[in-house]
């Protein structure tokens, strides 16, 4: 029978057991802050041990090859490590696959043993990516601040933790090894502004009189009829219009939420029909719309021609700020939060409105003049009335 104690060390105090293995060895092993999960994690414990001596299933190889493991992992990922047991997205599982390349290689990690104490290499990686001074980072963000942003960072940091997670929750190893490793800020460092209905029409007369920028005007309003990323316009082929339902069908293994609940965003009827007039004649798998190959490039440029400052009061426009825009004017046109969080296709409606909505000095200034106009305290009338 396995030992439970409380080991109160630990903030919050968690529960640890000993066990017999296999061997007849006295194992030391980390439950959770709860007696009752770690009371039925000892007992499979056990009662593996025991499978194993009855032979009931073959004794566990004495250390462990990580790139095999690292191979099951990427297999049970496909099959069914996505939300709700589905299927990672190729994107997924490759990005997976490029983690766990990067830390086998900057940790030296060969077997499981490798895997004992790495908490503090691995934090000294981090960090390392969070200084980073490589050439590619050399721009003007990065002059603003710095190496990586925190969300890089925690990209990084789970791609490690979720397969070091899943070897504890197979048993292969004893205990979490990153367990204690803290969270980066995800907050974005740059502030992106929402072009206003004015900067957006002189943004589009600018483009009149030069066929290369009047080509990526299509993609432009798309992009701030439906607030889709870049990478999510560059995927839209002729098929994924729907006129009838008027909107764009999307495909949940190259949006970025890969949420299959989400996989239509409905688009004002005039546009639609603008969208179809311009794809017809063509085939199903022609792109929808154009965009150009280095888009941030041919935004700036197009931004110059029309005479609007890419930095300015409330942060820069870059072609993630037409997605800012679309969010701050679906608030702006009356929208509840729920509807403006499925539009925006956003897991939480505090990411909706604190990252994307952006309360505009204009706004401000319309909401307390018309606050004045209904309080007497701020009015011109009753303050000289009550001065005499």
């Amino acid at each position: 029978m396995a030992h439970l104690y409380l080991d109160k060390r630990t903030n919050p105090p968690v529960w640890r057991f000993q066990y017999m293995d296999h061997t007849g060895r006295r194992i030391s092993a980390t439950g959770t802050t709860s007696k009752r999960e770690t009371e039925a994690l000892a007992q499979r414990r056990e009662t593996h041990a025991r499978e194993i001596r009855d032979q009931i299933i073959p004794a566990p190889k004495p250390d462990l090859l990580i790139s095999e493991l690292a191979e099951d992992y990427i297999a049970w990922g496909d099959s069914q490590g996505g939300h709700r047991g589905r299927p990672w997205s190729p994107r997924v599982s490759e990005r997976h696959r490029y983690y766990l390349r990067f830390w086998t290689s900057k940790l030296n990690l060969r077997t499981v043993k490798d895997l004992k104490g790495i908490q503090p290499r691995v934090e000294a990686v981090l960090r390392k990516l969070q200084r980073d001074e490589s050439p590619r980072l050399k721009t003007h963000t990065k002059k603003l601040i710095g190496g990586r942003a925190g969300k890089t960072l925690r990209n990084y940091a789970d791609g490690l933790k979720s397969f070091v997670h899943w070897l504890y929750t197979r048993e292969y190893i004893d205990a979490d090894p990153l367990r204690g490793l803290g969270r980066f800020d995800t907050t974005p460092r740059t502030r992106r502004r929402a072009l206003t209905a004015e900067e957006i029409q002189q943004l589009f007369e600018g483009l009149k009189g030069d066929p290369r920028s009047e080509a990526r005007r299509l993609g432009y309003e798309l992009a701030l009829c439906s607030g889709l990323r870049v990478s999510e316009l560059r995927s839209l082929r002729v098929r994924h219009l729907d006129v009838e339902r008027g909107g764009i069908i999307l495909d949940p293994d190259w949006t970025k939420n890969h949420n299959p609940d989400q996989t239509f965003q409905p688009l004002p009827r005039a546009f639609v029909e603008r969208l179809a007039a311009h794809v017809k004649g063509k085939s199903l798998n022609e792109k929808l719309v154009y965009v150009a190959r280095d888009a941030a490039t041919a935004l700036d440029i197009d931004l110059n021609r029309a005479g609007l400052m890419k930095w300015g009061p409330g942060g820069k426009v870059d072609f993630h700020a037409l997605r800012v825009a679309y969010i701050t004017h679906v608030i702006e046109s009356g929208a509840d939060i729920k509807t403006a969080q499925t539009l925006a296709r956003h897991s939480s409606p505090q990411l909706t409105l604190n990252i994307y909505t952006k309360a505009r000095p204009e706004r401000l200034r319309s909401t307390v003049e018309q606050l004045g106009a209904l309080l007497p305290c701020a009015s011109g009338a009753q303050a000289e009335v009550a001065h005499a």
